[in-house]
């Protein structure tokens, strides 16, 4: 079991018990962590299924798969590199990805609503496309 989970990373289920170590191990740029922008990006993500929060960790970091040891192990295309939340965009627009830096680029939206529809069609139809990430 232990190999097995090794081999192949933290299984998906495992994101709800990791909420806080996801929280704790992102960084911000162009945010505090005390913005509203972010509390309603987490307050989001505890509202998710399992699934969707998986797919979010595939939109940004190329793997719906937490690693062994929890959030601060995860790898970029350049060594160890957290979660990190970029100040990056028109509310307009939707979010972006940079997988090999594990990174979102999160607009700053006007209200919960809009951020929690622009994330869940970026993760479930363009992020499905292979259009949701900017090339490293």
């Amino acid at each position: 079991m232990f190999f097995d989970r090794l081999w192949r990373g933290a299984e998906t289920t495992e994101l709800t018990g990791r909420r806080d170590d996801w929280i704790s191990y992102t960084d911000y740029r162009g945010y505090e962590k005390t913005d509203q922008v972010i509390e309603w990006f987490w307050q989001c993500i505890r509202s998710w299924p399992t699934e969707r929060k998986a797919r979010l960790l595939q939109f940004a970091t190329g793997t719906s798969r937490v690693p062994v040891n929890g959030f601060k192990d995860l790898q970029g295309s350049d060594g160890p590199r957290r979660f990190t939340i970029d100040k990056s965009g028109d509310p307009s627009q939707l979010p972006r990805s940079h997988t090999c830096f594990n990174r979102i680029e999160l607009p700053p939206y006007e209200d919960y609503e809009s951020l929690e529809r622009k994330l869940t069609y970026a993760i479930e139809y363009v992020g499905s496309r292979c259009l949701r990430t900017i090339a490293c």
